[in-house]
C-alpha cells in the first residue's frame, strides 16, 4: 500500500483457513510498504525510503512460516511504489535504480546481480523466461525492452509509437504468451509484441480494455467496456465475450 509514512503492521501472514493472523511486520514510517511474492519458503517485498535524508529503499526477506529475518539489501531510487518482484532461477526481478530501471536482486544473499537503466516509471514487474527479462515502460522512449538475465544488458526492444501518457506509473506487468509473444494493456488498448521479429503484432483500440490480461489455450482474457472479453493470441481476432 501507499501508506505515505504511516507506521504500522503492513505485511501480515494470515491463515488462509482460519483468518488468523500469524505473523505480522512494521516497518516504520516509510513512503511504501509494497506487493509480496513467495519463494524458496521465504516472503519477498520492496519498502520505500523514510524521512531521513540518509535512507534507501530496501529489498526485504522473511521467513514465510515465522517471519523472521532472512536478508536485506539497499537500492537507489526515488519516491515509488513497486509491484511484486519477478522471482526465477534465485533471482528476485524488479524495478529499480536511482532515475528508473530493472534490477536483479540475488534472493538468497543481500547482493544485486546487476542494475539496467530504463525509463522511469514506478507500478510494474517484468515478465521472465530463460534468456531475458522483459520490461514495459513509457516516455521518454515507449518500448519493450528484452534484458538479458546473465549479463543485464538491453539486448533487444520493440518501440511502441502509440504509447499513451497517463502519469508516472505504469501498473501493470508484461505477460509472457505460447506463441513467442507478449501481452499488455496500456491506456486501454491490448497489445501483443512479437518476440521473434521485434515488432508489434497486433493492438486492438476502442474496447476500453482495463486492469491485467490473462493467457490460456491459445487464448487472451481481458476486461474491456465492463465485460469479460476472449481473444485469439494469433491473430487478435475477437472470440467471445
Amino acid at each position: 500500500p501507499w501508506i505515505y509514512f504511516t507506521p504500522g503492521d503492513h505485511l501480515l501472514a494470515i491463515d488462509a483457513r482460519r483468518g488468523e493472523v500469524l505473523w505480522s511486520k512494521n516497518f516504520g514510517a516509510v513512503f511504501s510498504v509494497n506487493q509480496p511474492a513467495f519463494a524458496y519458503g521465504n516472503v519477498y517485498l520492496q519498502t520505500g525510503k523514510s524521512t531521513s535524508p540518509s535512507s534507501f529503499p530496501l529489498f526485504r526477506a522473511f521467513a514465510a512460516d515465522t517471519g523472521a529475518f532472512v536478508i536485506q539489501r539497499e537500492f537507489s531510487a526515488q519516491w515509488e511504489r513497486y509491484y511484486s518482484p519477478t522471482i526465477v532461477d534465485g533471482i528476485a526481478y524488479s524495478n529499480g535504480g536511482a532515475y528508473g530501471g530493472l534490477i536483479a536482486f540475488d534472493a538468497q544473499a543481500p547482493f544485486i546481480h546487476w542494475e539496467t537503466a530504463l525509463n522511469q516509471y514506478d507500478e510494474w514487474t517484468p515478465a521472465v523466461d530463460d534468456l531475458f527479462a522483459y520490461a514495459y515502460t513509457g516516455l521518454y522512449e515507449p518500448r519493450l525492452s528484452s534484458v538479458e538475465r546473465t549479463s543485464g544488458i538491453e539486448a533487444r526492444s520493440i518501440p511502441d509509437p502509440d504509447f499513451v501518457w497517463n502519469g508516472w506509473s505504469m501498473q501493470l506487468a508484461p505477460v509472457l504468451g505460447s506463441a513467442n509473444d507478449l501481452i499488455v494493456i496500456q491506456a486501454q488498448r491490448l497489445i501483443s509484441f512479437d518476440l521473434l521479429l521485434d515488432t508489434i503484432r497486433f493492438q486492438i483500440e476502442g474496447a476500453l480494455f482495463q486492469g491485467q490480461p490473462s493467457l490460456a489455450s491459445g487464448r487472451i482474457f481481458a476486461l474491456a467496456s465492463g465485460a469479460l472479453t476472449v481473444w485469439d493470441e494469433l491473430t487478435g481476432d475477437f472470440l467471445w465475450s
